[in-house]
């Protein structure tokens, strides 16, 4: 079977399209990844865990942990907005 050729203004259209896609993408990605960050700063302060205790020799600031657990709530507040773009 012959394959259908497309004109350039719709390879162009095309091509757009997948980079704003990409673009998503690499958001949601960004998000996630800051997500897992923070995640991990507040559980290695946690008591019973305390690694910076244990490697830096004092704990982690309170007002950092907390910040860290507010971006964390907020990058799921923000995947969760029920008018959020779906990219999954």
């Amino acid at each position: 079977s012959e394959k259908k050729r497309s004109s350039p203004g719709q390879e162009l259209s095309d091509a757009l399209h997948a980079l704003e896609k990409g673009k998503a993408d690499q958001f949601v990605n960004l998000l996630t990844l800051i997500k897992g960050v923070v995640d991990v700063m507040v559980f290695s302060n946690n008591a019973g865990i305390d690694l910076h205790q244990k490697y830096r020799g004092k704990k982690m600031n309170e007002g950092i942990h907390s910040l860290c657990g507010l971006v964390s709530a907020f990058v799921v507040l923000y995947k969760n907005f029920p008018n959020a773009k779906s990219t999954r």
